[in-house]
């Protein structure tokens, strides 16, 4: 009787380690496929705020409707996928749209050094930021890190 206690002890500690582990391993599991959807999310959402700074930068000077198309795309891309972005990113390309919004091609004061301010402090340091943020690692051992 003794002997048969104990065998069904151990079956029973057995089973429930084995339960333990599956869950703790279903938890790994399921983490991993979580952040690797949100990885590649994060990166098709860089790539996208990459065209869309790209777009905006052609059109300062336009002064047709498409410019502020292109202004409200951005905004409502923005309110999509913000969360997504990395926080350099996120505050970058936040500076770059406030201000890409204060220039005014039609505004005689908005001079080629004011559109080259604009470049060089907001545009050029938010594609900076989104390229560092998702870091892609080389695809071979002939591409530079």
């Amino acid at each position: 009787m003794n002997s048969e206690l104990i065998g069904l002890t151990g079956v029973v500690v057995g089973a429930l380690l084995a339960m333990i582990t599956q869950i703790i391993l279903s938890r790994r599991q399921w983490r991993e496929q979580l952040r690797v959807a949100a990885l590649e999310k994060r990166l098709a959402t860089h790539q996208e705020a990459y065209v869309l700074c790209h777009k905006l930068r052609c059109n300062v000077w336009n002064r047709t409707q498409e410019r502020g198309e292109l202004d409200r795309q951005f905004g409502d891309w923005w309110v999509r996928n913000c969360l997504y972005l990395g926080p350099r990113s996120r505050q970058a390309l936040d500076s770059f749209s406030r201000q890409f919004a204060l220039l005014d091609p039609a505004n005689p004061a908005t001079s080629m050094d004011k559109v080259k301010e604009f470049l060089d402090e907001f545009y050029r340091p938010a594609l900076v930021a989104l390229a560092e943020e998702v870091a892609l690692p080389p695809l071979n051992d002939h591409e530079d890190p």
